[in-house]
């Protein structure tokens, strides 16, 4: 990557046949078509980031922060490093969401943390995000709010502990993170339309 006072280019990686390169006026307006379709590219990486370098063509002139984040995707996406590389790789961008290593990541930390507080905060700073970016982010990717994913991730860890333990409820309910039995059986009630007892009973039932 080249920059200076004036222009910013960005190119395919060395060693590609035809290197397709973009370039944008960083401070006033973009100097290429960011909309025209991609030539396909032998290398899955390069059409991943020539379309996240688009978006940031598109972006760069209104939304400074989401011109930065459309950055840290695409170099996210050639230096991840790591066994898991070209599973990220592989794995489709999905326009005004999470990257796929960040919602991996966000995965493993609510399903570490279930019975601790599980702050928004946590949550964008696990994947460099600010907290309002990271909240519409996470709504796209996950189609609910971060708040409505950790209290199901805690309910349906409450329900497996339910069907493979005898630990009382109320030692489940701290377990996965609530206040108290009794908040506890609010949430489940609400989740799975039933108390948390009777659903234990239905269960045990059924296993019979």
């Amino acid at each position: 990557m080249t920059v200076n006072t004036a222009h910013t280019t960005l190119a395919q990686a060395p060693g590609t046949a035809g290197a397709n390169v973009i370039a944008f006026d960083a401070f006033r307006r973009p100097v290429a078509n960011f909309n025209r379709p991609a030539a396909p590219q032998a290398d899955p990486r390069i059409n991943n980031v020539i379309m996240l370098l688009r978006d940031l063509g598109n972006t760069l002139p209104d939304v400074q922060v989401n011109a930065r984040q459309t950055i840290a995707q695409a170099v996210e996406l050639l230096d991840g490093g790591g066994d898991d590389t070209s599973h990220r790789l592989s794995t489709m961008y999905v326009r005004g969401g999470l990257a796929p290593w960040q919602a991996r990541r966000i995965e493993a930390l609510v399903e570490a943390g279930l019975g601790a507080t599980i702050r928004v905060e946590d949550m964008a700073k696990a994947t460099r995000l600010s907290s309002s970016y990271f909240t519409r982010a996470f709504r796209v990717s996950f189609g609910c709010s971060p708040h409505r994913f950790v209290m199901d991730q805690r309910l349906r860890h409450a329900q497996k502990m339910m069907t493979e333990s005898r630990e009382p409820l109320s030692q489940i309910a701290l377990i996965c993170g609530f206040s108290d039995q009794a908040h506890f059986s609010r949430a489940f009630a609400r989740f799975a339309g039933s108390s948390p007892m009777a659903w234990r009973r239905c269960q045990a039932q059924a296993a019979e």
